[in-house]
């Protein structure tokens, strides 16, 4: 399956570099309903009351109080109904919300725990994609094969877009492929790790990729071929690790809201400006600071 993974040009830069796409905590997507069940609407005061002032419930009530204060059965009753469960129903469902609170917040550390993920797309050609996860259209998009990324293999998923996220925390599998329906857009597809398949290092986790998955790198339409990033690209696509991956630069189609993508020639571009070819070749390796790319 051929995928799409949107970055700034730093992010793309030690990317292709390092041979390793870092991996996403589960917990730190930008949609806070993520992995997080649908626990239902929860109990109003009025519904706790209703469910709570049962024949059974009076009896207690009047056994283990009532009749200790010298109340007859009826009289029970009527503290039962409008003084006791009136001040006490607020409180039971406040407390009830909280347990949900953190069941949900318990089963999203209990996910993060074991997975990682690398969110990934159908599309390279979304403008709002380019925008949101491309540093403005100044970013990269990597298109690679999912199925031969080779140091293991993911469990793979295509993201459902649903007006309600799942009822149930016991189907994980769909727990962690559904978002709400303003996602669709991405039209994402997400790889799924164990964190027994991965590596980390300097506090991230990361999986190596055969460099033959890469098929193509997108730079887009506002990418600063005079930038350092650009001539660090150059290099390391120069590897003949690379020498299959085709390379094209992304521009505005005339009056229509579309992008197209022209083929690139970045060693060419270097020489246009003049640069001394070898001394690019010579520089070491391109750092630069902050995070790969923002996750979907």
């Amino acid at each position: 399956m051929r995928v799409f993974r949107y970055f700034d040009s730093c992010g793309a830069l030690k990317t292709l570099e390092e041979k390793a796409f870092r991996l996403s905590d589960p917990r730190q997507c930008n949609d806070p309903f993520e992995f997080m069940p649908n626990t239902g609407p929860g109990l109003t005061v009025e519904q706790l009351q209703d469910t709570h002032c049962t024949p059974p419930m009076i009896k207690l009530f009047h056994e283990q109080w009532g009749s200790f204060e010298g109340l007859s059965p009826q009289q029970s009753e009527t503290v039962y109904r409008t003084v006791h469960l009136p001040s006490l129903a607020p409180l039971l469902v406040h407390e009830m919300k909280n347990v949900e609170a953190l069941h949900r917040i318990s089963l999203a550390d209990a996910i993060a725990a074991e997975v990682r993920i690398l969110c990934c797309s159908h599309t390279h050609e979304s403008i709002l994609m380019w925008s949101h996860y491309a540093q403005k259209h100044q970013g990269v998009v990597i298109e690679f094969e999912a199925d031969e990324i080779g140091s293991s293999e993911p469990s793979i998923r295509d993201i459902l877009y649903r007006t309600r996220s799942p009822e149930s925390s016991l189907d994980i599998s769909r727990l962690s492929s559904t978002k709400a329906v303003e996602w669709s857009y991405e039209e994402e597809v997400r790889l799924q790790y164990h964190l027994l398949d991965v590596c980390e290092r300097s506090g991230h986790c990361f999986v190596n990729f055969d460099p033959g998955c890469i098929k193509r790198v997108i730079l887009g339409c506002r990418y600063n071929l005079n930038h350092p990033d650009a001539i660090g690209l150059t290099v390391i696509l120069s590897d003949p690790v690379y020498a299959h991956v085709e390379v094209q630069h992304a521009r505005q189609l005339g009056a229509d809201y579309k992008i197209r993508f022209e083929k690139c020639d970045l060693l060419a571009n270097l020489m246009d400006q003049n640069i001394d070819v070898r001394s690019a070749f010579d520089e070491p390796s391109h750092t630069c600071p902050g995070d790969e790319s923002i996750a979907i």
